[in-house]
């Protein structure tokens, strides 16, 4: 065997054997870790929270209202920014479209396609 291993082999085994213990036993100390951190949060019980009371109790109708405003402000300014996302993407995409433009627009709609469900699936084989 050792005239079919040369110097050089035997070190660069002997630094891959090394690496490799070097690789797992880190590896070995992380999940160590993770699994004294879990034990160490999950015996911890929550602090008890004395001033919780129902807010919903509470709430007089005038507050009621204003809540849904804002709900509805909120659900309105985020329609807008997702809008104007879509506009700015639409935006940066090239006005000659190539080869290999066409074929990333079609496979991102193909994986649309099969993780949104299989109602768009029945709706396009149609």
């Amino acid at each position: 065997m050792d005239n079919l291993l040369t110097e050089t082999m035997r070190e660069a085994l002997y630094i891959a054997g090394f690496g490799t213990v070097i690789l797992f036993g880190a590896l070995a100390c992380l999940v160590g870790l993770m699994y004294l951190l879990t034990t160490l949060l999950r015996d911890r019980e929550p602090a008890p929270l004395e001033s919780a009371q129902p807010v919903v109790q509470s709430v007089q109708p005038v507050q009621r209202a204003t809540a849904k405003v804002a709900a509805i402000a909120v659900a309105l300014a985020r329609a807008e920014a997702v809008e104007a996302s879509a506009q700015a993407r639409r935006a940066e995409a090239p006005q000659s479209t190539g080869g290999w433009w066409t074929f990333h627009l079609q496979r991102q709609l193909l994986s649309h396609i099969h993780t949104v469900g299989t109602y768009t699936k029945r709706a396009i084989t149609r």
